[in-house]
């Protein structure tokens, strides 16, 4: 059954008692949430994987490391992404004093194997500084881990920061999600709570006006029987009453 927008507006004015605490309660804590909860600044830095300068004598590089950043150097990104995201990683960063959030990954919109660095924290100055130490970090552990390999000093790939540091940006958005979120979820409690209690009220008043009416049943018969014989009787004494003359003349 499909409820027309007039007979919403008649029940909310009804249960106006319902619907306008869950609105001012829900703006409370929209404003609550908004004072409470720090803003989150986000600091990002890139780094670039390059080949040795000796692997790079080779065509079609000719020396230039840039120019022959690819293929194997992707796996390689990878590697090292996996590394950093590791658990091992994170308690040596952690040691280090990047306490925040942060992730590694290909950088957005590419093939090569170009890294992606970010800090997400509530200190601006501090996210700063964990972006500088988690790009150093992601350097020390590519050379660890070519160092493990025993590869040649001569052919080990190098980072080098494409994208330096920048300062960090408050975000915003998520802070305001909450906060919608939180007045959504108000002010549409309120509105069902206010249909639950116009139903149960008039459920409820269904029921006494049943009651009544059964309770007033027996009532009404009696009533009507009282009301039966009165008018018999009333009938009979009448009859009396109109043949009485006609006996007394004929005496």
């Amino acid at each position: 059954m499909f409820v027309s927008i007039r007979e919403m507006g008649a029940v909310l004015r009804r249960r106006w008692y319902v619907i306008v605490p869950a609105i001012l309660l829900s703006l409370l804590a929209a404003l609550h949430l908004y004072r409470s909860v720090p803003v989150a600044y986000q600091s990002q830095s890139s780094v670039a994987l390059l080949d040795s300068s000796a692997a790079a004598k080779l065509p079609p590089a000719f020396g230039n490391p840039i120019s022959n950043a690819g293929g194997a150097l992707v796996v390689t990104a990878d590697v090292l992404i996996r590394t950093l995201s590791g658990a091992d990683a994170a308690r040596e960063l952690h040691s280090l004093g990047v306490t925040d959030p942060y992730t590694v990954g290909f950088a957005a919109n590419t093939s090569g194997p170009l890294l992606t660095l970010t800090v997400t924290g509530t200190d601006r100055e501090k996210v700063l500084e964990e972006t500088n130490l988690l790009t150093g970090f992601a350097g020390e552990q590519l050379n660890a881990l070519q160092a493990a390999a025993k590869g040649a000093a001569a052919y080990m790939v190098q980072t080098a920061p494409v994208v330096l540091r920048r300062p960090p940006v408050p975000q915003l958005k998520s802070r305001y999600q909450q906060v919608l979120g939180v007045l959504i979820l108000g002010v549409g409690g309120g509105f069902v709570l206010s249909f639950v209690a116009d139903a149960l009220l008039a459920a409820r008043r269904r029921r006494r006006e049943r009651a009544t009416e059964a309770a007033g049943t027996p009532d009404r018969a009696a009533r009507r029987r009282s009301r039966g014989r009165h008018v018999g009787r009333h009938r009979a004494a009448h009859r009396v009453i109109w043949r009485w003359p006609s006996s007394s003349r004929r005496t």
